[in-house]
This record gives structure tokens, C-alpha cells and sequence, in this order.
């Protein structure tokens, strides 16, 4: 099986049959706890759920938020959102929140 754009094959459907893709917003409200969004993400986890994504490996990006879940606690809200976007096929939206998390000043 060769690697799958996914990003860019939705793309492509976009332009061939002229859609217009439709999400919902997936953030977390604010006072949904300040604590987990500030949380800073380890370097390694986000460039594996990154190189799963780019792939289109899905079931590599979730396995990698179950792990996740299990050794960092403090993350959990923001991995059930994550998880949530993988489940439902939402990349973009989910290539959109890794953008948005909080990462050490030495990433």
C-alpha cells in the first residue's frame, strides 16, 4: 500500500466536484480547564502523530493518542479532542489543532 495524501485527495474531490467542506468547531471551550490546553506537548509525540498524518496512517495517529493518554494525564482533555477528529476522518481539522498546542521553547 503506498502512502495516502490524504489531505491533498480531499482537496482534489473539493475542486473536481466543487464542495465545500463543513466542520464543526472541535476546540475546547475556555472554561473547559485552563490547565491541560497550556500543557506543553512532548517534541517526539507531535512529530510521530505529525509523520502518522502525513501518511494518512490513522490508526497510527490514534494508537500514538492512547499512548499518550496513558503516560501524560495532564493532555487527556485535549487527546480525547484529537482522538475525536481521527475517529470522524477530520484531518485538517486535526493537522489544525497540532498546530495550536503549546510546544517547549526548545521544539
Amino acid at each position: 500500500m503506498k502512502p495516502l495524501q490524504v489531505n491533498e485527495l480531499l482537496d482534489k474531490l473539493a475542486q473536481l466536484l466543487t464542495l465545500d467542506w463543513i466542520a464543526p468547531d472541535t476546540s475546547l471551550p475556555a472554561e473547559a480547564g485552563a490547565a491541560p490546553l497550556d500543557a506543553v506537548w512532548p517534541p517526539a509525540l507531535l512529530e510521530r502523530l505529525r509523520a502518522h498524518l502525513e501518511v494518512g496512517y490513522l490508526q497510527g495517529v490514534i494508537e500514538q493518542l492512547d499512548t499518550a493518554r496513558a503516560t501524560w494525564p495532564a493532555l487527556q482533555e485535549r487527546i480525547d479532542v484529537l482522538r475525536a477528529l481521527a475517529e470522524r476522518f477530520q484531518l485538517r481539522e486535526l493537522e489544525h489543532e497540532l498546530d495550536r498546542l503549546p510546544r517547549s521553547a526548545d521544539a
